[in-house]
């Protein structure tokens, strides 16, 4: 019989680098599992499916264009309220339930956590990606009801996707920071509902960024959402696009939180098995 002394062990831990590329390729396919099954919980069971990703945003649209198109007044340029509002509101619902999504994905895999290893960031980025296709969903429904007000179909739409990758940094590296924080301090998952409400008021889905002072353009900046939106507006509707600073600004926090949140993600990856 063998001695525990002859016999080998292989241990595995997590890459040393900052982000483990080799590992992410590696195990792509399991990336695409686990956006696949994010897609597959979404809509199990439900009566209409993937037609939420629908849904969810006209319902939104008809609400806020009785309260802010037409009990407000809020000023929507020469597209009606409506398709303004849904402009908006299409980049936000993919922002917002990313972000919450990404932020429980720990805790929703803890039995995966305990007891294989893999790259823990496909967890939180599996939902953004997920969302992605939601959102593609949601954009097509954008096209069909701005063509009842303008002509979409022109070369700005090139920046379209452009839009949705900003929001989609921004989303990945909050995910990665809640994410972590979720698994230690569970009172975030009430954090998160309640942030993201004021963050969607922080940003122009029900008015135009326009209506924000010269003085504070330069703080409403750093919010890469806000950004996002105005780059999908003037790609979409014509509307004024943001200035270059902006885009820069918003790139380059995007940028920032993304790195914090692997820094922060990778700091905490080892306590995940033993807390979670």
């Amino acid at each position: 019989m063998r001695t525990i002394e002859n016999q080998r062990w292989t241990v595995i831990s997590p890459s040393r680098t900052p982000v483990p590329w080799r590992e992410l390729w590696e195990r792509r396919e399991l990336l695409g599992f686990l956006v696949w099954r994010e897609l597959k919980v979404r809509y199990k069971q439900t009566a209409i499916g993937a037609l939420w990703a629908i849904f969810q945003p006209l319902v939104a649209m008809a609400i806020f264009s009785v309260i802010f198109g037409r009990l407000v007044g809020v000023e929507s340029g020469p597209v009606s309220y409506a398709t303004f509002a849904l402009t908006g509101l299409v980049l936000w619902i993919f922002y917002a339930n990313t972000v919450g999504q990404a932020s429980n994905s720990l805790i929703d895999n803890e039995r995966i956590l305990s007891k294989v290893y893999f790259p823990r960031l496909m967890l939180p980025v599996a939902p953004v990606l997920a969302g992605l296709v939601d959102a593609a969903i949601g954009t097509v429904l954008l096209l069909a009801v701005a063509m009842v007000d303008t002509n979409p179909f022109t070369l700005r739409l090139v920046a379209a996707p452009a839009a949705f990758a900003l929001a989609a940094t921004a989303s990945i590296g909050i995910g990665l920071v809640l994410s972590a924080l979720n698994v230690h301090f569970r009172d975030v998952k009430y954090v998160v509902p309640f942030m993201l409400q004021v963050w969607m008021f922080a940003s122009p889905v029900v008015y135009p960024a326009s209506t924000i002072p010269d003085s504070w353009r330069a703080v409403y900046a750093i919010n890469p959402v806000s950004t996002a939106i105005t780059i999908l507006r003037w790609s979409v509707l014509g509307a004024e696009g943001p200035p270059l600073s902006a885009i820069v600004a918003s790139t380059a926090v995007a940028a920032a939180v993304l790195a914090i949140g692997v820094k922060v993600f990778n700091r905490a990856e080892g306590t995940f098995a033993d807390v979670v």
